[in-house]
């Protein structure tokens, strides 16, 4: 609805899951592009921290983890369409 609920502060951030959501800091952007210059081109995203919130907006964890040590931690699921 176009509601700010929680203050934008992270780079990174997944969609919640089991009322958590990952998040990144300290990231940087990683060109990708292909080899024809019609192909699309994409930005990949790495981050030095991980960690996530909850839908309050607290930060629970955030440090020097992967975010696969934070997906299993919290045991995250991706979207399915």
């Amino acid at each position: 609805k176009g509601k700010i609920i929680i203050k934008p502060q992270f780079v990174f951030a997944t969609h919640f899951s089991k009322g958590f959501a990952i998040v990144g800091s300290k990231c940087q952007k990683i060109s990708n592009s292909h080899n024809n210059e019609a192909d699309c081109q994409h930005v990949s995203i790495k981050c030095d921290q991980y960690g996530y919130i909850d839908k309050s907006g607290a930060i629970i964890k955030l440090g020097d983890y992967t975010f696969k040590e934070i997906k299993e931690k919290i045991n995250w699921q991706k979207l399915e369409y």
